[in-house]
């Protein structure tokens, strides 16, 4: 019987923690000399920050911003990263009957987005990673 979500015990106590276990196994796992974590934001930098602290290895925020589908934003049709590498969803870019025009204004909107940016905001307790981290986050307010 599968339990419920709800009712299940909890892996971790927050994402520190995640990243603390998840970088206590991979030191034992993973060549960390030229080893470089990469975060996501919204979430994901606090674990990738306990991940690099665990391995020695540098930290570093990975950008990326969805390309949703026009009228229905929340479905993703690919997504844009930092520097620049595009990924496309051919399949639903066709089922949808997407014009080049259309995906290139959702493109160009979210270059934008990912363009513009503020200094990542380091949650309490990380300031250590200021310096190692000089990225700009998009604005996701």
């Amino acid at each position: 019987m599968e339990q419920d979500r709800a009712n299940r015990p909890h892996m971790f106590r927050d994402r520190r923690d995640a990243g603390r276990q998840l970088g206590q196994v991979l030191a034992n796992n993973v060549m960390t000399t030229t080893c470089i974590v990469l975060g996501l934001p919204r979430g994901g930098v606090p674990v990738a920050f306990e991940v690099a602290v665990q391995l020695g290895a540098q930290l570093d925020v990975f950008l990326v911003r969805k390309l949703g589908v026009p009228g229905h934003e929340e479905l993703a049709m690919g997504a844009i990263a930092s520097g620049g590498k595009i990924v496309l969803n051919e399949e639903l870019v066709q089922r949808e009957g997407l014009s080049r025009h259309e995906i290139d204004r959702v493109l160009q909107s979210e270059k934008k987005k990912l363009a513009q940016g503020h200094l990542l905001e380091i949650p309490q307790g990380f300031s250590s990673c200021r310096a190692m981290v000089p990225k700009f986050l998009p604005d996701y307010g």
